[in-house]
C-alpha cells in the first residue's frame, strides 16, 4: 500500500471514510476468506456493507469472537479499540455499499518461461 490512509467511497451521498492502511489491511485479511476477494478489488454492495458492519461490530464486542478480534487488533489496535471502529460501523450501515481507493493494485509479472 502506498499511502497511510485508504479511502472508502460510499454509493450514498456520504463523506469519504478515511481508514488507516493498517486497519484496512487487517479488515481485508480478516474478511477475505468469507468474501473470496479483497475489498480493494471487488466493491461491496448494499447488503454486503451491512453484513460487514454487523460482522465488525460482533467481532469487536461479542464474547466468543476473540479470534477475529485478536486478528483485527493485531493489525491496527489504535483504530479498532478507539472510536474509529464505531464510526466505520455506522458509516458502513449508511453507505449503501462502497468501493475502495488508495490501495496499490498488484500487476502480474510475465513469466520468464
Amino acid at each position: 500500500m502506498t499511502s497511510t490512509a485508504i479511502r472508502l467511497i460510499a454509493r450514498q451521498p456520504l463523506p469519504t471514510f478515511f481508514l488507516p492502511a493498517a486497519a484496512f489491511q487487517a479488515l481485508d485479511e480478516a474478511t477475505r476468506g468469507a468474501r473470496g476477494a479483497s475489498l480493494a478489488v471487488a466493491p461491496c454492495g448494499p447488503e454486503e456493507a451491512t453484513v460487514l458492519a454487523t460482522w465488525l461490530d460482533m467481532a469487536l464486542h461479542d464474547p466468543g469472537a476473540e479470534a477475529d478480534r485478536a486478528e483485527l487488533l493485531r493489525g491496527c489496535p489504535s483504530f479498532f479499540v478507539g472510536d474509529g471502529a464505531l464510526e466505520l460501523i455506522a458509516w458502513l450501515h449508511r453507505s449503501g455499499g462502497f468501493h475502495v481507493e488508495g490501495v496499490r493494485r498488484l500487476t502480474p509479472v510475465p513469466s520468464a518461461n
